[in-house]
């Protein structure tokens, strides 16, 4: 990946753009204030002292994003879904990226110093601008880190609406991510790079815990086989196929789902023995946002 994985200037008037929608004027203009301060040089001092201020000065609502700004920030960075940012954590990814970076070492040991202080607040919001800051590849320890931890705020800030994951994580970590996602019942559809990364060694990982779900009495959540994509392939196939005339219409329809999206030719024919799900699907009746929002609509199609 690049030395800027974004255009920081731009990133960072989308911010302020963003923020002066979100927070009092005089947060805002605190923040310029800051902003002028570091690019003029200031300590690192002032640098840390104004990343601890910024909840109190620009406050901890929520982004008013519009649909037009959620597109600016697709645009900017592809995958950068600010979608659940706060204001304060605007302000703290401005600083990061007003930070001097023109030495790698620095600027790690300034990640540290933050990751190290034991402020999960600023923690979650550093992880969140993961997919801005400079030297991405410097920092996949850190969000490696977040995903050991237990702590689902940390967990959820590498793993949601970020697109850092999906463009620096290996295999064996990417599928660890989506694994520990589905344990902890976090919606996977709001994982960045589902498709683009799918694997089969991490869709016979899903058929595995689907098993121990089912095998512990516990339901299986019905997003699980959405992390598969279209590696869905061979004894996973067997398995769906299963699953199609089981009792469960949300298993059903899962199952659907997950086959519609497989290259290996038996899951058409699997999927050709419950053909008003294949209808479904193909008429856009049948979808993964549809089935997650638990649209009454669907109780006809299963």
């Amino acid at each position: 990946m690049p030395y800027h994985p974004v255009d920081t200037q731009h990133v960072l008037m989308l911010l302020r753009q963003w923020l002066k929608a979100a927070a009092p004027p005089e947060g805002v203009d605190w923040l310029d204030t800051q902003r002028d301060a570091l690019n003029d040089g200031a300590p690192d001092e002032a640098f840390f002292t104004a990343m601890a201020q910024a909840p109190r000065r620009v406050g901890t609502s929520l982004l008013r994003l519009r649909p037009e700004d959620r597109s600016e920030a697709e645009r900017a960075r592809a995958g950068w879904r600010p979608t659940l940012w706060t204001a304060d954590q605007a302000a703290r990814a401005t600083l990061l990226l007003v930070y001097d970076d023109s030495d790698p070492v620095a600027y790690g040991d300034m990640l540290n110093h933050i990751l190290r202080g034991g402020d999960r607040v600023q923690a979650a919001a550093l992880y969140r601008a993961l997919p801005l800051l400079p030297y991405p590849d410097r920092h996949l320890h850190w969000a490696q880190e977040a995903l050991r931890a237990d702590d689902r705020a940390l967990f959820e800030a590498v793993a949601l609406f970020n697109p850092y994951p999906a463009d620096v994580f290996d295999e064996p970590c990417w599928n660890r991510m989506i694994l520990k996602a589905v344990f902890l019942g976090v919606a996977v559809a709001g994982i960045v790079g589902l498709e683009r990364r799918a694997n089969p060694v991490l869709a016979h990982e899903l058929r595995d815990f689907a098993r121990q779900r089912r095998t512990s009495g516990q339901r299986v959540p019905i997003d699980l086989w959405q992390a598969a994509g279209d590696a869905v392939s061979n004894h996973v196939v067997d398995e769906l196929a299963a699953e199609l005339d089981g009792p469960d219409v949300d298993t059903a329809m899962a199952a659907a789902l997950a086959l519609s999206r497989s290259r290996d030719p038996r899951a058409a024919d699997a999927l050709a023995k419950r053909p008003e799900l294949a209808e479904a699907i193909r008429k856009g009746q049948l979808t993964w946002e549809r089935l997650a929002s638990g649209s009454p609509s669907l109780r006809a199609v299963g």
